[in-house]
């Protein structure tokens, strides 16, 4: 008999639906802490304060006390540190420069005619701030 899907489950980031549920779970613990600690927030208070989520769930989550967090509240983490979900999630590591990790991973989902175009932009875009420079 297969299992019913029901909104909630689909409504939040569910670590039991990996192979390894305890390590993702904690991979997005891990995350989420590296990114408090970039940001210079020292409580799980503050930061749910600061991005509007509940801050109970978030403390039950990063005491091991539940696997999942709600996708509503995983993305306005993203959205607060200026990373991607995955980011928060720990499902790709957090550079120096999250932003960059976020633009990069956006790009590699274009198709290659938008791709191309994004380049060819940021090419001309570069070359002309750098003749506007008087530095170079």
């Amino acid at each position: 008999m297969s299992e019913t899907i029901t909104d909630d489950k689909l409504e939040r980031y569910d670590a039991s639906m990996h192979h390894e549920p305890e390590a993702a779970a904690a991979a997005a613990r891990a995350a989420i802490r590296q990114l408090m600690t970039r940001a210079g927030i020292v409580s799980e208070r503050d930061l749910a304060l600061r991005c509007g989520i509940d801050q109970s769930a978030l403390n039950r989550f990063m005491r091991g006390e539940a696997d999942w967090l709600r996708v509503p509240t995983v993305q306005k983490l993203a959205d607060f540190f200026g990373v991607t979900s995955a980011h928060v999630l720990g499902e790709v590591p957090i550079s120096r420069d999250a932003r960059i990790d976020a633009v990069l991973t956006a790009m590699q989902q274009l198709p290659s005619y938008a791709l191309d175009a994004v380049l060819a932009t940021s090419r001309a875009l570069l070359n002309s701030s750098l003749k506007e420079d008087p530095r170079h």
